[in-house]
């Protein structure tokens, strides 16, 4: 039988691999995966943030309530960290013994606080006009609190609180009393009659206490003026309250009277107000603020050279950090090299319109060899502040030499070198000061010397110094 043999179908060979498609569906895959992951992620952290602030809100206003209890205050205008500072505080004017309530800080002293947030960020603000704290996303206020173990070392102080409750002090009862009834039951403490001070009259409504009078009010002073004699006068009826006064947000403390110096400084707060005592139908007074200010730097001047130029055969040595250069080689021994030395002022404070002085430029005249002189320097002047702010201000100064040649027939006033110095150097930078500016300009005068041009010609006979004292002036741009 004979068979007709198909035509065999052609052998395709395939390989297997990895599509663009493939892979830009597997991207997508893990993409979505990943964002999943990072919302829970970022969820999880904004839910643990919020839940700090939360708790944190909870925790400060029950201690608040509790320091409110037991004879805290809170003064008008006070800011969230003036409360907590208030917190952390023991009580300094109670008997030990007689007070009712707690007399310890009512908040742990290691709480700390971390600000700055962001644009409309949620953040922890002291609620004024509500007296509480609260989170909003607007105004000053705090990120978070966190316990820190360095602030729990630091010394909080003390304040004056006024308790409405105390055991007897001055009898053998739980509670002082006098025969007179107040019309009030319960452990409130009435004062005993004593003849030798006058009785205050018992009133159904509370009457505000007037406010101290300080003295001197406001203004702007001298900074020779200080130290300020600071006095606080209370008006109201005799042995109704007592005045209590802090500085620059210090503690509280209670006026004995007299008067007591305010310390100099650029800005001083002082703010007082009446406290009422307890049981005689008064309130605590409105606080009352003066402030102090003072414009004026405080600093010293110094400098070292930058650059020297000189003769053909110029020589020289720089020495003390660079605040004294020498130039020149002796004809023989036992003579000295010229020399020119920056000495550094003292330390000033100075005011508007006031002067003082940076320092000095001493030339010495020696006996040097023709050609190895110098004849030009850079003096960087520089004027180091601690008051208003720690900074260094600078300036350069240039001068310049002429050395003459020593001959033994010449009359010895025409062995003399001289030394040109600018006669009036500004420093290009401003210095601000609180809410002002100012510039210091520098003036260099020296005995002998005459004007030439912008400058001053200072002669210095052989073998001798002579000196340029530069002056500084403050002066005010507005």
């Amino acid at each position: 039988m004979f068979v007709k043999s198909l035509p065999s179908r052609p052998r395709r060979y395939y390989q297997r691999g990895t599509g663009f498609a493939d892979v830009f569906l597997t991207v997508a895959v893990m993409s979505a995966t990943c964002g999943v992951a990072l919302q829970q992620v970022s969820g999880v952290r904004r839910g643990t943030e919020e839940l700090n602030r939360n708790e944190a809100v909870k925790m400060l206003n029950n201690s608040l309530a509790a320091y409110l209890d037991n004879g805290g205050s809170i003064p008008a205008g006070a800011s969230g960290d003036t409360v907590l500072s208030r917190m952390k505080k023991s009580a300094a004017e109670v008997t030990e013994g007689t007070f009712v309530g707690v007399k310890g800080p009512f908040v742990d002293a290691r709480l700390k606080t971390s600000g700055s947030p962001q644009t409309n960020q949620p953040r922890i603000v002291w609620d004024s006009g509500k007296q509480k704290f609260a989170v909003a996303s607007e105004g000053a206020g705090w990120s978070r609190v966190y316990y820190d173990d360095a602030e729990g070392l630091q010394d909080h102080g003390t304040e004056t609180r006024k308790y409405l409750h105390q055991f007897a002090s001055e009898s053998c009862w739980v509670w002082d009393y006098s025969d007179a009834g107040t019309g009030q039951r319960g452990p409130l403490r009435v004062g005993v009659a004593d003849p030798s001070v006058g009785q205050l009259p018992l009133l159904d409504d509370p009457v505000p206490l007037g406010p101290p009078v300080i003295n001197p009010s406001s203004g702007v002073f001298s900074h020779h003026d200080f130290p300020l004699s600071l006095t606080i006068t209370n008006g109201n009826v005799p042995n109704s309250s007592e005045v209590l006064y802090q500085i620059n947000g210090g503690a509280w403390q209670v006026w004995q009277g007299g008067q007591e110096p305010l310390e100099k400084s650029l800005t001083t707060t002082v703010t007082a107000y009446a406290q009422a005592r307890e049981m005689n139908g008064y309130t605590d007074s409105d606080p009352v603020t003066e402030t102090y200010i003072s414009y004026f730097m405080r600093g010293q001047g110094a400098g070292v050279f930058m650059t020297q130029t000189g003769e053909s055969q110029f020589l020289y040595d720089l020495t003390q950090n660079g605040t004294n250069l020498s130039w020149g080689k002796t004809e023989s021994a036992g003579q000295s090299v010229s020399s020119l030395e920056l000495l550094p002022g003292s330390v000033f404070e100075a005011g508007e319109g006031e002067s003082f002085e940076l320092g000095k430029l001493r030339y010495t005249n020696g006996v040097t060899r023709a050609g190895t002189n110098a004849k030009t320097a850079t003096v960087r002047l520089d004027l180091s502040l601690s008051v208003p702010a720690t900074g260094t201000l600078s300036v350069d100064l240039p001068v310049r030499m002429m050395n003459t040649i020593h001959y033994p027939w010449t009359a010895e006033n025409e062995h003399s070198d001289f030394l040109w110095v600018p006669q009036y150097t500004s420093l290009s930078q401003t210095i601000t000061i609180l809410d002002r500016q100012f510039a210091v300009s520098i003036l260099a005068q020296a005995d002998s010397a005459v004007v030439e041009g912008t400058e001053i010609k200072v002669p210095i006979g052989e073998g001798v110094s002579a000196d340029v004292t530069l002056i500084a002036t403050v002066t005010a741009l507005d």
